[in-house]
């Protein structure tokens, strides 16, 4: 999902809380948004990472392809 169609899906919602899952459950309310950083895509395989990182992580910058990408946290 990109910036744009997540602006416009929220806008067209009326005004309530935006939640994320919780480390081991239940869910947490929406705090900050990132500025844009560098994501390397598709990283990991294992079920238990998530696809992607960012490249701050110690990822090799030349085995993935890198986009700006802007990371939504509590």
């Amino acid at each position: 999902m990109t910036s744009h169609e997540l602006a416009r899906k929220l806008l067209s919602m009326e005004d309530m809380p935006v939640t994320v899952r919780g480390y081991e459950g239940g869910v947490n309310t929406v705090t900050t948004v990132a500025e844009p950083r560098l994501l390397a895509l598709d990283v990991y395989e294992e079920w238990y990472y998530g696809k992607h990182e960012y490249v701050d992580e110690g990822i090799d910058l030349d085995a993935h392809n890198l986009i700006k990408a802007i990371h939504i946290g509590v």
